[in-house]
């Protein structure tokens, strides 16, 4: 239902819709699912914007080589669709798109730190 509301939008509007496609290493960054992605994508007039994942500590997903990714834009532009791929800064301080800013460990241990401040203080007997 989504996506034949997407392509009716189109219809009324002058400007193309963006879709942000993430890549994940192993997961859907194959020939395969860049050709699935752009059956999806017919008949929308639309532009991709790749954005290969950033990896930080704790997560299991992973980024793809420069060489999937450039392979993968290829299939999608070759297939007629405006691609684009999105250039990541500031990973080496966890500060790129998606990522926590510090590593998963760091936040559950906070979590666990303001969850033993929180429980109610029993008098000793």
């Amino acid at each position: 239902e989504l996506l034949d509301a997407c392509r009716q939008y189109t219809q009324f509007s002058e400007r193309p819709l963006t879709f942000e496609y993430v890549l994940l290493a192993g997961v859907n960054d194959s020939s395969d699912d860049a050709r699935r992605l752009v059956r999806l994508l017919q008949g929308i007039r639309c532009k991709v914007n790749l954005i290969p994942f950033n990896e930080f500590p704790g997560n299991p997903f992973r980024r793809p080589s420069s060489g999937v990714v450039d392979a993968f834009q290829g299939i999608v532009r070759n297939k007629g669709l405006d691609v684009f791929l999105r250039k990541s800064r500031g990973a080496d301080v966890l500060g790129a798109c998606g990522q926590l800013g510090r590593s998963a460990s760091e936040v559950l241990n906070q979590s666990i730190t303001n969850k033993k401040r929180s429980l109610p203080l029993y008098a000793q007997p």
